[in-house]
């Protein structure tokens, strides 16, 4: 054991070393560094997905001769948990699920299933007992269900019959402990959280994964777009001193259509209200597409709109903010999101809230907007670091 920790601060140890060294050099560390260890396994030290250095050395198993190479599979073990709870956030953002959620909703046999909520499970703070245990076999650490399972879930079995058997087993447990009075690492805990993502997508927990890989999703990066709003005092803070005559009149807003993966759209427009007012182009345009747009909406303003008046720094011109609530009431806006203030506020408008976030720069605030483009749905979380 002291000999494989030895061997993973080594291997810690060369991704820093090497950071120094041309590419030859790097490679030529690498392999002095692993010659005579007994190292089994796959180094890859990659910059910029450009290969930096690597290395493939050992058999697959004691009993092959096998070589390993670059594009060997090695079990990931509990790598793959961020991946199970990324699957359960994904469908929390699609609407499908609360992390706040009972189990009782999922497992409706379950005795806990009250007591216990999704978020319990994603904490490990859950209590729900351990099914593994860890054993010394064959010169190796080695997990195997534990005792009373041993027979049960077997090579024998399907996966689908071992998964019934381990769910059944883990729905009569004990609790460990009250739930959310400590944390302890359980596997079970993850187990559920595959099976939730079964229960709710109507998939098995591969062919979700699968399909999250394999999709052109707005998830993965690919149509996410990076969008600031860029107020008129921004650039008259950084020396644009004529701005009333080059910018007020000529300000603009953009605006974008969110299509979900399981249906429907919610349109975003994103305002430049900077100074107390949209300015002449901008309010003119928007009335007309705003007013045409019939998807539901979410409104995101540098400025406050008005806040129920209880902000010093809201639109200024009221004249435009009355023609703005009065467009936003009618035309299915549901949320509007706003920044310059000095504290986090909302206020409820008679059909759309308003949340205003204090400065991010000062307070180290920041909101988690989730949209339900199914049901037009918006919920905003504000958050701090």
């Amino acid at each position: 054991m002291k000999r494989a920790i030895a061997l993973l601060l080594a291997a810690a140890m060369v991704i820093t070393i090497l950071a120094s060294c041309g590419t030859n050099e790097k490679q030529a560390y690498l392999n002095a560094m692993l010659e005579g260890t007994g190292f089994s396994g796959v180094v890859l030290v990659t910059k910029n997905v450009k290969t930096v250095c690597e290395a493939a050395k050992g058999t697959e198993n004691k009993f092959s001769n096998k070589k390993i190479t670059a594009d060997t599979k090695f079990c990931i073990g509990s790598v793959s948990k961020q991946f199970a709870a990324a699957a359960i956030l994904l469908l929390r953002q699609d609407g499908q699920l609360s992390v706040d959620d009972k189990l009782s909703k999922y497992f409706p046999d379950y005795r806990y299933g009250n007591e216990l909520t999704i978020r319990h499970l994603l904490d490990m703070r859950s209590g729900i007992r351990e099914f593994y245990d860890v054993e010394y076999i064959d010169d190796a650490f080695t997990e195997l269900p534990t005792g009373e399972l041993r027979g049960l879930i077997t090579n024998d079995n399907t996966v689908e019959e071992n998964r019934e058997i381990l769910e059944d087993w883990l729905l009569r447990q004990p609790l460990e402990f009250e739930p959310d009075t400590a944390f302890e690492y359980s596997n079970s805990n993850y187990f559920l959280l595959a099976r939730i993502v079964e229960i709710v997508s109507g998939q098995s927990y591969n062919e979700f994964l699968r399909e999250i890989e394999s999709m052109e999703s707005s998830y993965w990066g690919k149509s996410i777009k990076s969008l600031t709003i860029l107020g008129n005092h921004d650039l008259y803070n950084n020396g644009w001193e004529n701005w009333k005559a080059q910018v007020y009149p000529y300000t603009a807003y953009y605006s974008l259509v969110l299509n979900g993966k399981s249906g429907g759209s919610v349109s975003l427009f994103f305002l430049d209200s900077a100074n107390g007012t949209l300015g002449v182009d901008q309010l003119e345009s928007l009335e007309s597409e705003i007013c045409a747009d019939v998807n539901p909406k979410i409104v995101f303003s540098h400025y406050p709109v008005y806040a129920g008046g209880n902000l010093l720094m809201t639109l200024q011109d009221t004249t435009e903010r009355s023609l703005l609530l009065t467009w936003f009431s009618k035309n299915n806006v549901r949320y509007v999101f706003a920044g310059h203030a000095h504290k986090n506020y909302g206020f409820s408008h008679s059909s759309f809230r308003e949340d205003v976030t204090a400065s991010y720069v000062f307070n180290r605030y920041f909101r988690l907007v989730t949209v339900n483009t199914v049901t037009g749905n918006v919920s905003s979380e504000l958050l701090s670091y």
